[in-house]
């Protein structure tokens, strides 16, 4: 069983959702579980389905929730079965160590 789950909540905004789990994937690959919760009314699932199904990820669609914040977050916080868990919002995006020690080494 996996450790870590990592939620992504988001809102009509496919490319930056796309970006910010292409992120998440990047990094911890199948080691993780990952929860998505869509308040929006754009094709989120159909990303999921034909790009990243060969991972752990819980699709939940939230639409009915609209822009109540707090029962978006109450209910993927909900479906949490890990230890520990990651919030990601979907305009964020994770950047590996090695970005970060490249950028180091360009400074100094």
């Amino acid at each position: 069983m996996n450790d870590l789950t990592i939620i992504i909540p988001t809102y009509n905004r496919n490319k930056l959702f796309e970006r910010c789990l292409l992120s998440a994937i990047s990094i911890f690959k199948d080691k993780v579980n990952y929860i998505i919760g869509n308040s929006g009314i754009d094709n989120i699932k159909n990303i999921i389905t034909s790009k990243f199904y060969n991972y752990n990820i819980l699709y939940l669609n939230l639409s009915k929730y609209e822009c109540n914040m707090y029962m978006i977050y109450k209910n993927l916080l909900d479906k949490v079965t890990t230890k520990y868990v990651l919030i990601l919002e979907d305009d964020d995006m994770l950047v590996n160590q090695q970005f970060h020690l490249n950028i180091l080494k360009q400074i100094h």
